[in-house]
């Protein structure tokens, strides 16, 4: 028991900073990108996070952030 566990990264859509790393089960899977509100250290407020899986999606994800891929998403949870 334990031997399949692997730590995801979450990286705030906000800022992308990465935050609190979490270990999630080898069969727990969600799709790419999946969302997860988190706290984020670095913008102080709960903020939505993509996860990580891998330095592959981690080096996409940083690719989106800086095509400004994640605005939209942002004024949208703004305005509510």
């Amino acid at each position: 028991m334990g031997k399949n566990i692997q730590t995801h990264r979450f990286f705030c859509i906000k800022c992308s900073g990465e935050g609190i790393p979490l270990p999630r089960k080898q069969g727990h899977k969600h799709g790419r990108f999946h969302r997860k509100k988190l706290y984020c250290i670095h913008c102080k407020e709960e903020v939505n996070h993509i996860e990580c899986r891998n330095d592959d999606e981690v080096y996409e994800f940083q690719i989106m952030f800086e095509e400004g891929n994640f605005l939209k998403e942002l004024e949208l949870v703004n305005n509510d």
